[in-house]
């Protein structure tokens, strides 16, 4: 259930990413000829910004699309909407207390939605990417914690005997289902539960 869950919501965000990162670089491309206004904590033009925001979601939407599920997406997704979170509360230590509805003129008229509809899609994504990845990182802690079965210490390594060479390896229960190169014959091995 809670991998279902984590596979869900990495698929999902990487969708949310991606379209993200087209509107960013569509609504670039379309008003190429447009002076941009300039951001005012990175002193950079609003395009540049638009470019670099784009590529960061286009580099965790691929991550999230192509990669199966695991914790680095989600520090990713929880990385990208932190940062987007403490980008909105510099901006108003700069008083820009409008937040992004200055900076998506330009967007919302590629698009032909008003600004404050965009900056409320926008809030909601930051809402769901932050939300979704903490508690698909809260949901792998508590599976990771809770697989080890009762009765075994923590602390206590298990032992496997390789395929290859039938020699007993002992390795920490946290590594169980991982791969290792066996320290005997160097062949690769799954680490595989003691029967």
């Amino acid at each position: 259930m809670r991998s279902n869950f984590i596979s869900i919501f990495v698929n999902s965000a990487g969708m949310i990413l991606l379209a993200a990162a087209s509107v960013l670089f569509f609504s670039n491309w379309a008003n190429a000829w447009l002076v941009s206004p300039q951001d005012p904590l990175f002193l950079i033009s609003m395009r540049v910004m638009f470019w670099i925001l784009g590529g960061m979601a286009l580099g965790i939407a691929l991550a999230c699309l192509f990669q199966k599920p695991g914790a680095m997406q989600m520090i990713l997704i929880l990385w990208f909407a932190m940062s987007l979170i403490a980008y909105r509360l510099c901006l108003s230590g700069v008083h820009a207390f409008g937040g992004f509805i200055g900076f998506f003129n330009h967007a919302a008229d590629t698009f032909g939605v008003s600004v404050n509809s965009a900056n409320i899609v926008l809030y909601m994504m930051i809402g769901y990417l932050l939300l979704g990845s903490g508690l698909s990182l809260a949901a792998m802690k508590i599976s990771v914690t809770t697989s080890r079965p009762a009765g075994r210490p923590a602390n206590k390594l298990l032992k496997t005997a390789c395929f290859f060479c039938k020699k007993e390896i002992e390795f920490p229960p946290h590594v169980l289902g991982g791969k290792m190169a066996c320290p005997y014959c160097k062949m690769d091995i799954t680490l595989k539960e003691p029967a």
